[in-house]
């Protein structure tokens, strides 16, 4: 019994939990991001400020700079920790977070997007 106790103990602690991108949109929204960047005012030297380097940087097609910010985070279901219920699948829920922001040539926002969504992925009988 002492072994089956410390068996889901472990399991208990090693909480199958990941996250990967810019930590500091984790923890942002459509509102607080409207909070911080001011369209015609807010510079590449405020964003850089506020949310760090972005994930990437790209020009669109009209020569306009574009800076990406991402963030994920996925964390496995309680039941994956149901003993045996992994061996007919897994279940795993998260979160992904996107804010594109545009500048115009003077280094000033001219738009951003912030798109956030629910993820997962399940695999066997949990897949239904």
């Amino acid at each position: 019994m002492k072994g089956l106790v410390a068996v889901a103990a472990v399991a208990l602690l090693v909480t199958g939990c990941a996250s990967v991108g810019n930590d500091r949109l984790a923890g942002e929204s459509e509102q607080t991001i409207a909070q911080k960047i001011e369209v015609g005012k807010t510079t590449k030297a405020d964003v850089t400020r506020a949310l760090g380097s972005p994930s990437s940087k790209m020009f669109d097609a009209q020569g306009q700079e574009q800076w990406m910010y991402m963030h994920s985070r996925a964390s496995a279901d309680a039941v994956n920790f149901i003993p045996f219920a992994p061996l007919f699948g897994t279940s795993t829920s998260g979160e992904t977070k996107q804010l594109t922001v545009i500048f115009d040539d003077e280094g000033v926002v001219s738009n951003y997007l912030m798109n956030s969504s629910d993820s997962g992925i399940k695999t066997g009988v949990f897949s239904n």
